[in-house]
């Protein structure tokens, strides 16, 4: 049975339904520091190699090669060096430190000449010395790894918490109600944590076509959720694999 606020044309006024608005607000706050610390990793990802690029080579000097000793029990290098920028005011020798690999620091000695990529930034200085690509990559290869990793989980978890319910409001907004039927209820993870329920309908018109889709929900809707039963979904016409199950969706449509 479609409910009266459905039979509306649409678009229609939508608002969150009640105990949904605090979960979703709490799910965004807890993801915006990991957010941070995301952008804060891509940024130094594309920001050194990109300052290596732009900014011109100066003369500079190895002081000292030194190691330290990990929590893991490795090893790890480290160059400190001597730079002369190139500009008429300020200090004319800066010294920096930086990692370095097991192979860098095997072929660097003392007093060898190298080339910097140096810049100024008001009161601070930043530089890295020039280097092979192998060495770079061998260097920085973790932090790679890291920050495609860390960014790949938290644009799809972006896209659960910004994404799926701005798009769950539009189908509510300006869907298609029909009459579907759930086809399984289940539950994943430890302790049976994650909740989906699975469900299907078919599009109004003369030729109606069977679509399914499967949505994760809270406890409380997997609990009055059962297999066989009816259910409305809230379908994009023009691309009905875009739908929605209207009484999970966290949203609720306005009687005009």
């Amino acid at each position: 049975m479609i409910p009266p606020e459905l039979r509306a044309s649409p678009p229609r006024a939508v608002r969150r339904r009640r105990g949904f608005r605090w979960s979703i607000v709490a799910e965004r706050l807890f993801i915006l520091p990991h957010t941070l610390v995301g952008l804060i990793i891509l940024f130094i990802v594309v920001g050194d190699p990109l300052f290596i690029l732009l900014t011109p080579a100066v003369p500079g000097e190895v002081n000292t090669i030194s190691s330290t000793h990990t929590a893991r029990g490795g090893t790890k290098w480290h160059v400190n060096f001597a730079y002369f920028p190139q500009r008429p005011a300020g200090p004319n020798r800066l010294v920096d430190n930086q990692s370095i690999t097991p192979d860098e620091a095997s072929r660097l000695h003392r007093g060898d000449r190298l080339l910097v990529h140096q810049a100024r930034f008001g009161a601070v200085h930043y530089a890295t010395i020039a280097r092979t690509f192998d060495d770079y990559a061998r260097d920085w290869w973790f932090v790679w790894a890291w920050a495609l990793v860390w960014n790949s989980i938290m644009l799809a978890v972006l896209y659960s918490a910004w994404i799926v319910p701005m798009r769950y409001k539009r189908l509510v907004r300006e869907g298609e109600p029909v009459v579907g039927r759930i086809m399984a209820v289940n539950s994943t993870g430890k302790s049976g944590t994650f909740h989906r329920v699975k469900y299907e309908f078919r599009t109004a018109g003369l030729s109606p076509i069977r679509h399914a889709n499967e949505m994760t929900v809270t406890s409380k809707e997997y609990d009055g959720a059962s297999a066989g039963d009816s259910i409305v979904v809230l379908y994009d016409p023009r691309r009905p694999h875009r739908n929605v199950a209207y009484q999970l969706s966290g949203f609720s449509a306005e009687l005009a």
